[in-house]
């Protein structure tokens, strides 16, 4: 047989049961916003950061760069454009051309009488010791990123011949 509840009863038990499912409700929809916001001010942050390249000893070491190399800096200058790494397809003495290898992007950047060209035993080079093919480490100037600040040929790390980090040195 069923019991007859009065009214007051059943609202004290209507009530104790809501409030037992309204706490775990409130911690997870609390759990859940905080979880939320976190993410939110990760990706805030995240929009606020620029690649990390910390000098030392007069050299810039990019972590995550192409592979761990690390770069020639003069002093404490911050370099504007990343490294990037390619084939040449085309060289003039005014001019390369390359094809990233990590993009497959075409780059043309002006050779200038400043830019710093490296040959495979990091001793200086000219423009003209570049041939289509060559593998080349590139960096753009700081101010102006059309223009090649300085040209690697052939690094070692890139031929497979050294497992870790490559400096290239001026």
């Amino acid at each position: 047989m069923e019991e007859y509840i009065s009214g007051e009863r059943h609202k004290e038990l209507t009530n104790h049961a809501k409030n037992n499912l309204t706490k775990p409700i409130l911690i997870a929809v609390v759990g859940v916003l905080v979880i939320a916001a976190s993410f939110y001010g990760g990706i805030a942050y995240q929009k606020t950061k620029q690649p990390k390249i910390a000098a030392s000893n007069g050299q810039f070491s990019t972590n995550g760069g192409p592979q761990g190399m690390s770069f020639p800096g003069g002093g404490n200058r911050m370099m504007g454009a990343a490294p990037s790494i390619g084939t040449v397809t085309a060289i003039s003495d005014t001019s390369i051309t390359y094809t990233t290898t990590d993009t497959n992007e075409s780059k043309t950047l002006t050779v200038a009488s400043t830019t710093s060209i490296m040959d495979s035993n990091n001793q200086k080079a000219a423009a003209s010791t570049i041939k289509a093919g060559d593998k080349v480490l590139v960096i753009a100037n700081q101010n102006d990123a059309t223009v090649a600040d300085r040209i690697s040929i052939n690094p070692q790390s890139m031929s497979g011949e050294s497992g870790g980090a490559t400096t290239v040195s001026q």
